[in-house]
């Protein structure tokens, strides 16, 4: 009888354990699951900031969505420096800038993109204001510029719905890898750019600030020293796998 109890016990531990095991690779499984779909839920979340490429190149994309009364500097800083820009604009800032806007179309290393039709914050928006927002836009600046215009910048902030919006419209949605966030000097704004500057980034600046205008020409010719070669954001896309990292 005593035999039979401890039988009995083991078959039930085995049992037991057995059951234990199931549920650990369950458990397991169900975690690794919810990993890699709250993983593509990041990815699909983001915008585009940097490319896998093996080329040592980064992408410069400069936004304006006030005043151009920088833009001449800018554009004698690239043109002195040999280096392409990708541009974006507001359509409304277009239709303003008529001179700027014709500026721009005649630069040879000049891309232009869209950041919105009448504000950069496009996140704010409601989906059908969002889509009326960014169509208008790219309606306006390929009439103006005679340029495809398939790139959208987030620089006034993003979510899922501007992402899923401007995929759906045809537009790879663009940020920046680099925050310069907190950052008051030229010497700061330059030293955090060139600190996390690597090949295949996107490096994007305000071109309505004095401040990172200023910085323009140093970050040239500190990305140069690194040995990396600045492009047009399109250029950049062309090289490698666009990714959201």
């Amino acid at each position: 009888m005593v035999c039979v109890i401890i039988k009995r016990k083991s078959a039930v531990n085995v049992l037991a354990l057995g059951l234990i095991v199931v549920l650990l690779v369950v458990a397991l499984s169900f975690t690794q699951g919810a990993t890699m779909m709250l993983g593509k839920s990041i990815i699909k979340a983001m915008p585009i900031t940097s490319v896998e490429t093996t080329e040592n190149q980064v992408a410069l994309a400069i936004n304006f969505s006030d005043k151009d009364e920088y833009l001449d500097t800018i554009l004698d800083t690239l043109q002195d420096n040999d280096t392409p820009a990708t541009v974006f604009v507001l359509g409304n800032w277009g239709v303003d800038n008529t001179d700027a806007l014709d500026t721009l179309k005649t630069c040879e290393n000049i891309e232009i993109g869209a950041l919105g039709y009448s504000t950069p914050n496009l996140a704010n928006l409601k989906k059908g204001d969002m889509q009326n927002e960014i169509s208008n836009a790219v309606s306006i600046l390929s009439d103006a510029t005679n340029q495809s215009i398939d790139l959208l910048s987030t620089a006034g902030g993003y979510n899922k719905t501007l992402l899923d919006t401007a995929n759906q419209l045809g537009l790879k949605p663009v940020g920046t890898m680099i925050d310069n966030s907190g950052l008051n000097t030229k010497s700061q704004i330059v030293g955090n750019m060139l600190r996390h500057a690597e090949k295949g980034s996107i490096i994007s600046i305000d071109g309505s600030d004095s401040m990172t205008v200023s910085a323009l020409a140093v970050l040239l010719v500190g990305l140069k020293n690194k040995g990396l070669k600045v492009v047009s954001v399109g250029s950049l896309f062309d090289k490698g796998c666009s990714c959201c990292c």
